[in-house]
């Protein structure tokens, strides 16, 4: 049997080859891109120096397109952040999202137990970069036959949030902001 060829180049190579590729396609056609975004998964399993430069290589083809990351926060450390920041040339279009599940007790039971690590992540970077930060999802829809049981925590959290000048989106029709 003949030996398959492996790719001598590495992920990250690849990334950003794709990522140059598709960039000058859209341009070639004459493409107006609005938004690049990130998500799904966890998409900061990639270096944050390839997540930067694959970010200002759309903005050296699309400069005003929004960029966009969608975390759960966990490998959001302050580390990887500065790291980030330090390679993009501009964030005047980068919005970065985060997503919690609920409570912290529902959070931990659906991820790992990471509610306490996202959450202070989320909150180092709503101090040091809080122009960038602008969205939090907050998903109950899992179990919304618990979000009567936890929703005076879930408003708190929501409350605590808006202090910080977070605009929470709740992903559920079981709940208003307004209770």
């Amino acid at each position: 049997m003949p030996e398959v060829s492996k790719s001598t180049k590495s992920d990250d190579e690849v990334l950003l080859g794709n990522t140059r590729i598709l960039m000058k396609k859209l341009k070639n056609e004459d493409y107006n891109l609005t938004l690049f975004s990130i998500f799904g998964a966890e998409p900061l399993v990639v270096a944050p120096e390839i997540i930067a430069n694959i970010f200002n290589l759309v903005m050296q083809s699309f400069p005003n397109a929004i960029l966009k990351i969608q975390t759960n926060g966990t490998l959001a450390t302050p580390e990887y952040m500065i790291k980030f920041f330090s390679i993009l040339k501009n964030t005047d279009t980068l919005t970065l999202g985060w997503s919690i599940d609920g409570v912290k007790e529902l959070h931990d039971k659906w991820r790992d137990n990471s509610f306490d690590k996202a959450d202070k992540n989320l909150r180092w970077v709503i101090k040091n970069y809080p122009d960038v930060f602008n969205m939090l999802i907050i998903t109950t829809q899992y179990d919304h036959y618990l979000v009567p049981k936890y929703k005076e925590e879930l408003l708190a959290y929501i409350r605590d949030m808006q202090s910080l000048k977070v605009v929470p989106t709740i992903s559920t029709a079981d709940l208003t902001v307004n209770d």
